[in-house]
Protein backbone atom coordinates (compact mmCIF):
# COMPACT_ATOMS: atom_id res chain seq x y z
CA UNK A 1 0.00 0.00 0.00
CA UNK A 2 2.56 2.38 0.82
CA UNK A 3 4.42 1.35 -2.58
CA UNK A 4 0.95 2.61 -4.36
CA UNK A 5 1.00 5.59 -2.36
CA UNK A 6 4.96 6.26 -3.07
CA UNK A 7 4.20 5.76 -6.82
CA UNK A 8 0.90 7.91 -6.99
CA UNK A 9 2.93 10.87 -5.56
CA UNK A 10 5.80 10.44 -7.80
CA UNK A 11 3.43 10.34 -10.56
CA UNK A 12 1.89 13.38 -9.42
CA UNK A 13 5.31 15.37 -9.25
CA UNK A 14 6.45 14.38 -12.53
CA UNK A 15 3.40 16.13 -13.83
CA UNK A 16 3.56 18.97 -12.03
CA UNK A 17 7.40 19.17 -13.54
CA UNK A 18 5.94 18.88 -16.77
CA UNK A 19 3.59 21.47 -16.27
CA UNK A 20 6.29 24.04 -15.17
CA UNK A 21 8.47 23.17 -17.89
CA UNK A 22 5.65 23.64 -19.96
CA UNK A 23 4.71 27.25 -18.25
CA UNK A 24 8.73 28.58 -18.07
CA UNK A 25 8.56 27.76 -22.38
CA UNK A 26 5.56 29.74 -22.67
CA UNK A 27 6.98 32.42 -20.29
CA UNK A 28 10.14 32.88 -22.36
CA UNK A 29 7.84 32.74 -25.66
CA UNK A 30 5.30 35.31 -23.98
CA UNK A 31 8.64 37.77 -23.84
CA UNK A 32 9.61 37.55 -27.32
CA UNK A 33 6.29 38.24 -28.30
CA UNK A 34 5.79 41.34 -26.33
CA UNK A 35 8.86 42.58 -27.75
CA UNK A 36 8.71 41.83 -31.35
CA UNK A 37 4.43 42.38 -31.70
CA UNK A 38 4.35 45.78 -29.13
CA UNK A 39 5.49 48.14 -31.31
CA UNK A 40 3.92 47.60 -34.71
CA UNK A 41 0.95 47.15 -32.62
CA UNK A 42 1.20 50.48 -31.60
CA UNK A 43 1.67 51.71 -34.99
CA UNK A 44 -1.64 49.71 -35.79
CA UNK A 45 -3.66 51.19 -33.18
CA UNK A 46 -2.06 54.62 -34.16
CA UNK A 47 -2.99 54.59 -37.77
CA UNK A 48 -7.11 53.47 -36.53
CA UNK A 49 -7.25 56.10 -34.71
CA UNK A 50 -6.13 58.85 -37.45
CA UNK A 51 -8.78 57.32 -40.11
CA UNK A 52 -11.32 57.12 -36.78
CA UNK A 53 -10.95 61.15 -37.10
CA UNK A 54 -11.76 60.80 -41.52
CA UNK A 55 -14.98 61.52 -42.48
CA UNK A 56 -16.38 58.01 -42.71
CA UNK A 57 -20.17 56.44 -43.20
CA UNK A 58 -21.66 54.92 -40.24
CA UNK A 59 -21.02 51.88 -41.82
CA UNK A 60 -16.91 52.05 -42.08
CA UNK A 61 -16.93 53.67 -38.90
CA UNK A 62 -18.57 50.63 -36.81
CA UNK A 63 -16.20 48.17 -38.83
CA UNK A 64 -13.19 50.63 -37.37
CA UNK A 65 -14.39 50.43 -34.25
CA UNK A 66 -14.32 46.70 -34.19
CA UNK A 67 -10.87 46.84 -35.36
CA UNK A 68 -9.80 49.30 -33.30
CA UNK A 69 -10.82 46.94 -30.25
CA UNK A 70 -9.54 43.90 -31.57
CA UNK A 71 -6.17 45.82 -31.81
CA UNK A 72 -6.39 46.80 -27.88
CA UNK A 73 -7.22 43.04 -27.02
CA UNK A 74 -4.61 41.88 -28.86
CA UNK A 75 -2.14 44.54 -26.77
CA UNK A 76 -3.72 42.79 -23.66
CA UNK A 77 -3.13 39.43 -24.65
CA UNK A 78 0.37 40.06 -25.25
CA UNK A 79 0.86 41.98 -21.50
CA UNK A 80 -1.12 38.70 -19.38
CA UNK A 81 1.16 36.37 -21.35
CA UNK A 82 3.82 37.92 -19.73
CA UNK A 83 2.18 37.02 -16.01
CA UNK A 84 0.00 34.25 -17.32
CA UNK A 85 2.55 31.55 -16.58
CA UNK A 86 3.15 33.22 -12.80
CA UNK A 87 -0.71 34.71 -11.72
CA UNK A 88 -4.02 33.67 -11.26
CA UNK A 89 -6.72 35.02 -13.78
CA UNK A 90 -7.85 38.28 -13.06
CA UNK A 91 -11.64 37.14 -12.14
CA UNK A 92 -15.18 38.97 -12.68
CA UNK A 93 -18.59 37.64 -13.52
CA UNK A 94 -18.82 36.46 -17.33
CA UNK A 95 -22.07 35.90 -19.36
CA UNK A 96 -20.53 33.05 -21.46
CA UNK A 97 -23.44 33.31 -23.76
CA UNK A 98 -22.53 37.09 -24.47
CA UNK A 99 -18.85 36.19 -24.96
CA UNK A 100 -19.50 33.55 -27.08
CA UNK A 101 -21.81 35.90 -29.43
CA UNK A 102 -18.94 38.37 -29.13
CA UNK A 103 -16.39 36.67 -30.68
CA UNK A 104 -18.86 35.07 -33.22
CA UNK A 105 -19.51 38.73 -34.66
CA UNK A 106 -15.66 39.51 -34.62
CA UNK A 107 -15.19 36.41 -36.30
CA UNK A 108 -17.79 36.49 -39.07
CA UNK A 109 -15.92 37.95 -41.84
CA UNK A 110 -13.52 35.23 -41.43
CA UNK A 111 -16.19 32.44 -41.03
CA UNK A 112 -17.47 34.21 -44.60
CA UNK A 113 -14.28 34.27 -46.09
CA UNK A 114 -13.63 30.45 -45.46
CA UNK A 115 -17.07 29.23 -46.59
CA UNK A 116 -17.99 27.93 -42.99
CA UNK A 117 -21.34 28.15 -41.52
CA UNK A 118 -21.79 28.78 -37.70
CA UNK A 119 -24.63 27.91 -35.80
CA UNK A 120 -24.88 29.15 -32.34
CA UNK A 121 -26.94 26.33 -29.86
CA UNK A 122 -26.74 28.64 -26.56
CA UNK A 123 -28.94 27.46 -23.53
CA UNK A 124 -31.25 29.18 -21.72
CA UNK A 125 -30.72 30.79 -18.08
CA UNK A 126 -26.91 29.12 -17.46
CA UNK A 127 -24.83 30.62 -14.04
CA UNK A 128 -22.28 33.04 -14.38
CA UNK A 129 -19.00 32.42 -14.22
CA UNK A 130 -16.39 33.99 -11.98
CA UNK A 131 -14.00 34.00 -14.95
CA UNK A 132 -11.12 35.89 -17.12
CA UNK A 133 -13.06 36.71 -19.73
CA UNK A 134 -10.32 37.76 -21.55
CA UNK A 135 -8.66 34.81 -21.21
CA UNK A 136 -11.44 32.38 -22.69
CA UNK A 137 -12.06 34.30 -25.42
CA UNK A 138 -8.73 33.62 -26.07
CA UNK A 139 -9.89 30.08 -25.82
CA UNK A 140 -12.34 30.46 -27.97
CA UNK A 141 -10.82 31.71 -30.62
CA UNK A 142 -8.05 29.41 -30.76
CA UNK A 143 -10.37 26.67 -31.01
CA UNK A 144 -12.91 28.16 -33.50
CA UNK A 145 -9.77 28.71 -35.70
CA UNK A 146 -8.71 24.85 -35.27
CA UNK A 147 -12.08 24.11 -36.68
CA UNK A 148 -12.00 26.45 -39.57
CA UNK A 149 -9.16 24.76 -40.59
CA UNK A 150 -10.02 21.35 -39.85
CA UNK A 151 -12.90 21.98 -42.76
CA UNK A 152 -10.43 22.68 -44.98
CA UNK A 153 -10.50 25.11 -48.40
CA UNK A 154 -14.04 23.58 -49.04
CA UNK A 155 -15.76 25.38 -46.10
CA UNK A 156 -17.79 23.08 -43.94
CA UNK A 157 -20.14 23.57 -40.20
CA UNK A 158 -19.63 24.37 -36.87
CA UNK A 159 -21.47 24.17 -34.00
CA UNK A 160 -20.97 25.88 -30.83
CA UNK A 161 -23.34 24.60 -27.72
CA UNK A 162 -23.55 25.39 -24.14
CA UNK A 163 -25.03 23.59 -21.28
CA UNK A 164 -25.13 24.20 -17.84
CA UNK A 165 -23.05 21.27 -15.98
CA UNK A 166 -25.05 20.39 -12.53
CA UNK A 167 -23.37 19.52 -9.60
CA UNK A 168 -22.37 15.52 -9.46
CA UNK A 169 -19.74 13.16 -7.69
CA UNK A 170 -16.72 14.04 -9.67
CA UNK A 171 -17.65 18.06 -10.16
CA UNK A 172 -18.94 21.16 -9.59
CA UNK A 173 -21.70 23.08 -10.77
CA UNK A 174 -20.47 25.04 -13.91
CA UNK A 175 -21.10 25.16 -17.60
CA UNK A 176 -20.07 22.71 -20.39
CA UNK A 177 -18.96 24.41 -23.72
CA UNK A 178 -18.74 22.41 -27.00
CA UNK A 179 -16.96 22.85 -30.90
CA UNK A 180 -17.91 20.61 -32.94
CA UNK A 181 -16.40 20.65 -36.82
CA UNK A 182 -17.61 18.51 -39.88
CA UNK A 183 -14.18 18.56 -40.85
CA UNK A 184 -11.39 15.86 -41.74
CA UNK A 185 -10.82 14.62 -38.50
CA UNK A 186 -8.04 13.51 -36.18
CA UNK A 187 -5.93 10.17 -35.91
CA UNK A 188 -6.59 7.99 -33.20
CA UNK A 189 -3.01 7.64 -32.72
CA UNK A 190 -2.63 11.96 -32.68
CA UNK A 191 -5.25 12.45 -30.22
CA UNK A 192 -3.27 11.50 -27.01
CA UNK A 193 -0.70 13.93 -27.81
CA UNK A 194 -2.82 17.02 -29.32
CA UNK A 195 -1.75 18.81 -25.36
CA UNK A 196 2.01 18.38 -26.07
CA UNK A 197 4.11 21.02 -26.74
CA UNK A 198 4.48 21.85 -30.24
CA UNK A 199 1.97 18.74 -31.81
CA UNK A 200 0.04 19.99 -34.57
CA UNK A 201 -2.29 18.11 -36.72
CA UNK A 202 -1.89 21.88 -38.80
CA UNK A 203 0.19 21.89 -42.29
CA UNK A 204 3.52 22.83 -42.02
CA UNK A 205 4.26 26.90 -41.65
CA UNK A 206 0.41 26.92 -40.17
CA UNK A 207 0.23 25.59 -36.81
CA UNK A 208 2.93 26.03 -33.97
CA UNK A 209 1.85 23.66 -31.89
CA UNK A 210 1.35 26.06 -28.97
CA UNK A 211 -2.81 26.80 -28.93
CA UNK A 212 -4.21 23.78 -27.03
CA UNK A 213 -1.29 23.87 -24.52
CA UNK A 214 -2.11 27.79 -24.20
CA UNK A 215 -6.27 26.92 -23.87
CA UNK A 216 -5.50 23.49 -21.60
CA UNK A 217 -3.61 25.97 -19.36
CA UNK A 218 -6.10 28.65 -19.22
CA UNK A 219 -8.72 26.41 -18.01
CA UNK A 220 -7.21 24.34 -15.90
CA UNK A 221 -6.47 28.11 -14.44
CA UNK A 222 -10.18 28.51 -13.68
CA UNK A 223 -10.60 24.47 -12.15
CA UNK A 224 -12.00 23.30 -15.65
CA UNK A 225 -11.23 20.52 -17.94
CA UNK A 226 -11.00 19.98 -21.88
CA UNK A 227 -11.33 17.20 -24.00
CA UNK A 228 -11.20 16.10 -27.75
CA UNK A 229 -13.06 13.39 -29.66
CA UNK A 230 -12.68 12.75 -32.81
CA UNK A 231 -13.31 10.44 -35.87
CA UNK A 232 -11.26 10.81 -39.24
CA UNK A 233 -13.77 11.82 -42.28
CA UNK A 234 -16.41 12.37 -39.85
CA UNK A 235 -15.23 15.70 -37.79
CA UNK A 236 -13.67 16.80 -34.09
CA UNK A 237 -15.70 17.85 -30.91
CA UNK A 238 -13.74 19.51 -28.14
CA UNK A 239 -15.20 19.96 -25.19
CA UNK A 240 -14.45 22.14 -22.12
CA UNK A 241 -16.24 22.25 -18.74
CA UNK A 242 -15.88 25.51 -16.51
CA UNK A 243 -17.00 25.22 -12.52
CA UNK A 244 -18.93 27.95 -11.21
CA UNK A 245 -16.47 29.82 -8.42
CA UNK A 246 -17.22 29.74 -5.10
CA UNK A 247 -17.56 33.11 -4.56
CA UNK A 248 -19.52 34.23 -8.05
CA UNK A 249 -22.93 35.35 -7.91
CA UNK A 250 -25.25 32.60 -9.22
CA UNK A 251 -27.20 35.08 -11.49
CA UNK A 252 -28.91 33.47 -14.38
CA UNK A 253 -28.63 34.83 -17.88
CA UNK A 254 -31.81 36.13 -19.15
CA UNK A 255 -34.02 34.13 -21.46
CA UNK A 256 -34.36 34.46 -25.14
CA UNK A 257 -30.62 33.54 -26.02
CA UNK A 258 -31.28 30.01 -27.22
CA UNK A 259 -30.68 29.01 -30.86
CA UNK A 260 -28.73 32.50 -32.23
CA UNK A 261 -27.38 31.24 -35.48
CA UNK A 262 -24.89 32.94 -38.14
CA UNK A 263 -25.72 31.20 -41.08
CA UNK A 264 -23.86 33.50 -43.20
CA UNK A 265 -21.50 31.68 -46.12
CA UNK A 266 -19.08 33.63 -47.93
Amino acid sequence: VERQKADKALLQLQSEMGRVERLATLGKMAGTIAHDLGTPLNSVLGYAQLIAQEDLTERARRRLAIIESQINRMGEIIQSYLSHAREAPRRVTVNINDLIHDTLVVLQPYFQQRGIVITANLGDRLPMLHADGSSLQRVLMNLLDNAVDACGPEGGRIQITTKERPAGTKNDPGVTIEIADNGVGIPAEVLPRLFDLFVTTKTAGKGTGLGLVICQEIIKAHGGTIDISSRVGVGTTVSFYLPIDATSELNSMSEGENERSHNDRG
